[in-house]
């Protein structure tokens, strides 16, 4: 195991934790969903939203938002399922790096950061054999 201990250095600790009290915030995550059962077919749907937890406009931030549906069959001996799931982030400003000089007890980085709007598809199939 690697650990790190900065009790050598209080000031160091003090600065660390006001950074990280001042960059981020509260992060709220909802997920509801729910599945119809006929029978042997199973279908369902869902959704989810997670929260940004940066606070201010200026730094990255990160909420995400995902809708899901499956359908699926469920057997005696085999079951099969099939889903799919669309996901959406929204990076406002995203930096290449951020530098943090102990000395001067600030973050350096670029200043030009670049708007980042991520959409992603999700296949899944799964196959099961009971034996």
């Amino acid at each position: 195991f690697m650990s790190y201990s900065i009790d050598d250095s209080p000031m160091l600790e003090n600065s660390l934790n006001n950074n990280i009290e001042n960059m981020f915030g509260g992060a709220s995550t909802l997920r509801i969903g729910g599945e119809l059962r006929y029978s042997n077919l199973r279908a369902r749907v869902g959704y989810a939203n997670f929260g940004n937890p940066f606070k201010g406009e200026d730094i990255n931030t990160s909420a995400s938002e995902y809708i899901t549906c499956g359908i699926g069959f469920r057997g005696k001996i085999f079951s099969f399922d099939l889903a799919y799931a669309y996901g959406t982030t929204n990076n406002r400003n995203v930096y290449s790096y951020d530098v943090y000089d102990i000395n001067a007890d600030r973050w350096y980085g670029d200043d030009n950061p670049a708007k980042s709007d991520r959409k992603h598809s999700l296949i899944q199939a799964t196959f099961a054999i009971r034996f």
